[in-house]
């Protein structure tokens, strides 16, 4: 997973949108990877998966929630779609892992969710076996990363298609963090 399937250009933009989501987002996710910070890439990823939310919402709400997030997963996250994991376990899995840095949530101590852990190496989006341990799923961090980058584009496309949420989203891009370049220069370096 080369850091070329984010962006080639790491130039700063004016574009919010290509700013804060595909060099800031994207990228940092990417470079966390690349560098084997498997638990940075998938906390950012998580909260990636908040700012889609966020700017997600429908017009007139301005608070993301659980069922927001679990909303994005089941329509945005191949991930939930494509293999066994919920989109209750994506949102046990992300309380675990930004909160204790951990498996284990409210969600998975209560028996509503599987323990999600996150593996790296092998190229199989998740593996279970109740036989093993039916409390336990394991999910690929790459499959996570590249499921959410697909989700990202999909989302964006569809809210840029949407005439009701057009104007909502170019509002709450405003307000994404974005990079820019030191005073007085155009070049990051």
């Amino acid at each position: 997973m080369g850091s070329e399937s984010v962006l080639n250009d790491h130039s700063f933009s004016d574009d919010p949108l290509q700013n804060a989501i595909y060099g800031g987002i994207k990228r940092g996710i990417q470079v966390s990877f690349d560098n084997r910070c498997l638990g940075s890439a998938v906390i950012l990823t998580f909260c990636g998966i908040d700012t889609m939310c966020h700017l997600a919402l429908p017009p007139g709400e301005e608070k993301a929630t659980r069922r927001h997030f679990k909303d994005w997963c089941r329509r945005y996250l191949g991930l939930c779609s494509s293999t066994h994991v919920t989109p209750e376990e994506v949102y046990s899995a992300r309380c675990a892992i930004v909160h204790q840095y951990g498996v284990d949530s409210d969600l998975t101590r209560d028996g509503k969710a599987r323990r999600v852990v996150f593996y790296d190496g092998v190229k199989v989006p998740t593996m279970y076996n109740a036989d093993v341990d039916s409390t336990l799923i394991r999910v690929s961090i790459e499959e996570l990363i590249h499921s959410f980058f697909r989700g990202i584009d999909r989302c964006i496309i569809d809210l840029y298609a949407d005439p009701l949420m057009l104007p909502v989203v170019e509002q709450r891009i405003e307000w994404l963090m974005c990079e820019q370049p030191p005073s007085g220069t155009n070049d990051p370096s």
